[in-house]
């Protein structure tokens, strides 16, 4: 693993870092105690943010590399992409041998995942017909040559590179690129024809079996197939000069990605060489863009692969639990009036968020909804709500980012919709995200106005609520809704600075108060004093921050992290952490939540937050962290980090020497946190 070091301690690479990461998602695939399917859908995961790995960090390594006669640079470009590159050739080939174990022990299980090789007479027809039905209307080859233009491929696509000639003269040939057509087909195909065992057909697989209904024109007697897929650069560029709304100036950009520059190019390593030729002189692809593969690309297909009726193939089902306080509150309100309420998704349903905006939108009482959206889902209950609201008369602000990464579509989508309706809808500027998540609620109570606040780590999106791991806060607590009402006067008026008191706002000084409570702990810990900082995180890569935690190691402050993804701090080290413990948890649920603890003297501090610990989120983002007031939430909040820290399961140990490891069974039994969290708060319902 690359490491860097200075004066203060000892740094990991921060892309290296994050392929450690993926490689942990590896590991849940290789995992003997997860059902077969689900460690499918995990080799799905990983393909997936491989996928944006390559779209955006490799691409943004890759334009720097071009630029160092320009610029001076800190780093090495090209060696770190080698360095990268190496890594991913050897996850490679150990995701292949961890593909070929699954579909042997599926095998057993009496779920077969054939190719076009294994089909028997009766399954040969039933295939030869849906292809001709359903598969080939959809494709439309283009015949490849030297001459000839070679097509822009699209990035989220596979295609089959066919190589077709004559047995009698293999230099009568041909080649010919087919898109598989994913976006309108399920890729998986299940034959009905099979009784007694469930057997799955990839598409991939029968359009190479019907290649000669494709190509029936032409006199060809052998064809065959191979895999390739283009990753392109994913970055947007947004000019921000002239009249143009963000809207479509990030339209337009979107348009753009489609033709960015190539960053890797993933083929089937038994592609004939010149056919490999011809893909790397007509795409000018450099060496440390080929990555070698096998026969099936997009495993990120695998995280929909075909439910199949065997409960020891697939994780249990398990029912959200009721959150008593709000089911039985004629309106939420209500229940937020009497308490401060922390929930967590997916334990709890998304709905209640749905249900906190649908009241607002019919409630006579309520005069206006502001509301700051991230990520929507393609078919958004948040949206309709606010939609509903404007109908019913409500001021409606919505604060919308059109650069959340992958899923501007949607929310450009959603932008149009409740601009038409009458929304309030305002974009944030090219160079700076709105990631924090909150909505205001103003009602009218006894003939004053009375703020109601929903604030999350999570974004308003139901479809990733029920697999990302979240916490949301809802009150009335004026301390927390005058900072939210400030936070949204800065969204929404020019050259205006909020004043919050309470909650912690980037960019305006959250990595200095965060300093300033290690530096608190690290005074507590010079006089005696218990001191101890535990925090949550996806990712910890600020090198200023880093650098405090070791000099609060050095000091005898208990430092506890769990963090999800990238981690550039390294823990357990006697010259400049040895106070300093780091876990990471992989499961079924994706950890998301962010939540830190100062002991602060005994009376601590617990924040949640929608901001990581790195530059990214202080500089160039406008992030909200929360405190959390309540005695019994700030309770709930310890138990919780105590309770994913006791993890044994699915937690890995973090350190140089380490990494990935998973922990061994302790006296007490196997901790799996995320159904131990379950059980805690289904018992507190």
């Amino acid at each position: 693993m690359e490491v860097t070091k200075n004066k203060q301690g000892l740094f990991i690479d921060r892309d290296l870092s994050w392929l450690f990461f993926n490689q942990r998602v590896l590991q849940e695939a290789q995992n003997t105690a997860v059902p077969l399917i689900e460690r499918l859908k995990f080799l799905g995961i990983f393909s997936n943010n491989l996928d944006e790995f390559f779209r955006v960090r490799v691409a943004s390594h890759q334009r720097i590399s071009l630029l160092r006669k320009t610029f001076s640079l800190k780093y090495n470009p090209e060696a770190l992409l080698k360095q990268i590159q190496e890594k991913v050739l050897q996850q490679q080939d150990e995701f292949e041998i961890t593909y070929k174990s699954l579909i042997t022990q599926l095998k057993k299980q009496k779920v077969e995942i054939i190719n076009e090789s294994h089909l028997t007479t009766t399954e040969a027809k039933e295939i030869k017909d849906y292809f001709k039905t359903e598969v080939l209307p959809h494709i439309h080859p283009i015949v490849l040559s030297h001459k000839t233009v070679f097509p822009e491929l699209n990035d989220k696509s596979i295609y089959l590179a066919a190589h077709l000639y004559k047995q009698s003269n293999p230099l009568n040939r041909m080649y010919a690129l087919i898109e598989i057509p994913t976006k309108v087909l399920s890729r998986f195909y299940t034959l009905v024809s099979s009784k007694k065992i469930t057997r799955i057909i990839m598409l991939d697989d029968i359009i190479r079996y019907c290649l000669v209904d494709v190509f029936n024109i032409f006199d060809y007697d052998c064809y065959k197939a191979y895999t390739v897929k283009l990753t392109r650069d994913a970055e947007l560029s947004i000019v921000n000069e002239g009249f143009e709304s963000m809207l479509v100036k990030v339209s337009k950009s979107l348009k753009q990605r489609s033709k960015g520059k190539p960053v890797r190019f993933v083929f089937d390593e038994n592609m004939p060489a010149e056919l490999l030729k011809m893909f790397v002189r007509k795409f000018a692809l450099k060496e440390q863009t080929l990555i070698p593969g096998g026969r099936y690309h997009n495993f990120k297909d695998f995280m929909n692969f075909p439910s199949i009726k065997s409960p020891k193939l697939v994780y249990p089902e398990i029912k959200s639990i009721p959150y008593l306080p709000f089911d039985h509150a004629q309106k939420i309100v209500h229940a937020i009036r009497e308490n401060d309420h922390l929930i967590m998704h997916p334990y709890h349903t998304f709905d209640y968020a749905v249900r906190f905006i649908r009241e607002a939108a019919i409630d006579p009482q309520v005069t206006e909804i502001k509301i700051s959206l991230y990520r929507l889902a393609r078919n958004s209950n948040i949206a309709n709500a606010l939609i509903s609201a404007i109908k019913n008369g409500k001021q409606v602000t919505v604060i919308m980012e059109l650069k959340a990464r992958f899923d501007e579509e949607h929310n450009i989508f959603w932008a149009n919709k409740m601009q038409e309706a009458g929304a309030k809808v305002i974009f944030t500027s090219p160079n700076q995200k709105v990631h924090c998540k909150l909505c205001l609620i103003k009602r009218t109570e006894k003939k004053k106005s009375v703020y109601y606040l929903q604030c999350g780590t999570g974004n308003y999106n139901a479809d990733t609520s029920k697999i990302y791991s979240d916490l949301s806060l809802f009150t009335v607590n004026p301390k927390l809704t005058k900072d939210a009402l400030e936070i949204f006067k800065y969204l929404t008026t020019s050259n205006y600075k909020p004043k919050t008191s309470h909650i912690l706002t980037a960019p305006f000084g959250l990595k200095e108060q965060i300093l300033k409570f290690i530096d608190t702990e690290i005074a507590n810990a010079k006089k005696g004093k218990e001191s101890f900082i535990y925090a949550k995180l996806n990712s910890l890569s600020d090198t200023v921050v880093i650098e405090r935690l070791y000099k609060a190691s050095a000091a005898g402050v208990k430092i506890k992290l769990i963090i999800r993804g990238i981690c550039c701090l390294v823990p357990e080290n006697k010259l400049c952490s040895k106070n300093i413990e780091c876990k990471s948890i992989i499961g079924r649920y994706l950890e998301h939540s962010r939540f830190f603890i100062f002991n602060n003297n005994n009376d601590p501090h617990v924040f949640m937050s929608s901001a990581d610990w790195m530059e990214r989120n202080f500089y160039s983002r406008v992030e909200s962290v929360i405190p959390i007031l309540n005695k019994k939430l700030k309770k709930q909040i310890f138990r919780i980090f105590d309770l994913q820290w006791s993890d044994n399961v699915k937690a890995r140990h973090m350190d140089l020497l380490n990494y990935n490891k998973h922990y061994e069974e302790s006296k007490k039994g196997k901790v799996n946190s995320q159904l131990e969290l379950f059980n805690l708060l289904n018992n507190a319902s």
